[in-house]
């Protein structure tokens, strides 16, 4: 009896110390999330997004390519159909103001729905938990409405579209304690578009050369 005991205390004490190192990680990553933050409008990088859209009709991808130098951003979007390049855009934003690519010359728009805004304040809010962390590697819960959202400003999703639960992959770049990649995937989401279709939806997220970027010369700017 008494080896029993011994034995439950043992686990007990094993799964508190999971429980601690694991709310410990979790105050690491939110730290991490603080700072991507407030450095994602101040620093130079480039964020490189690859959305995956598959139901039993088509396969769609959308490659966003972006690289922030100063107050310049330049914008490269490829839309794939089955495999097939569909349509590409190039601009600049540069402030408020955008200028498109036409072919020929830059139109200039004054916004811009195109974009995606990567929303790491969702991502910080509505974490559920971490399930594992190796190194620099989280693996975390989050309800798929909301990590669908993480790509746009407004709530797209809500639960009455998808309930489930997903697991996300973040990773912390050691250098600059910067989000450096998120990716994950939603299987069978069943909302009123594609309702009794199956639909999966894959999101990777990756920034690269954090703080490490020469100046970008406009194409349009007067020599």
């Amino acid at each position: 009896m008494k080896k029993y005991i011994k034995y439950l205390l043992v686990i007990v004490l094993l799964a508190l110390s999971l429980i601690f190192y694991l709310m410990l990680k979790k105050n690491d990553l939110n730290k991490s999330i603080d700072n991507t933050i407030n450095l994602k409008d101040k620093i130079n990088y480039s964020t490189s997004i690859t959305l995956e859209i598959n139901d039993s009709y088509t396969s769609s991808k959308i490659q966003y390519d972006s690289i922030k130098s100063g107050n310049i951003k330049k914008i490269n979007i490829i839309n794939y159909i089955d495999d097939k390049k569909k349509n590409s855009i190039v601009k600049y934003e540069v402030g408020n103001t955008t200028y498109v690519y036409n072919g020929k010359d830059y139109d200039v728009q004054k916004s811009s729905n195109d974009d995606f805004n990567i929303n790491y304040e969702l991502l910080k809010e509505k974490m559920l938990k971490i399930e594992s962390v190796k190194d620099n590697e989280y693996i975390v819960k989050m309800k798929a409405c909301d990590a669908y959202n993480i790509l746009y400003s407004n709530e797209v999703m809500s639960k009455n579209d998808i309930d489930a639960i997903i697991y996300l992959k973040i990773v912390v770049d050691k250098d600059t304690n910067f989000i450096k990649k998120i990716s994950y995937e939603i299987d069978n989401l069943n909302n009123s578009e594609y309702k009794n279709n199956m639909v999966s939806y894959k999101v990777d997220i990756e920034n690269n050369d954090i703080n490490n970027h020469d100046e970008i010369k406009l194409p349009f700017e007067k020599k």
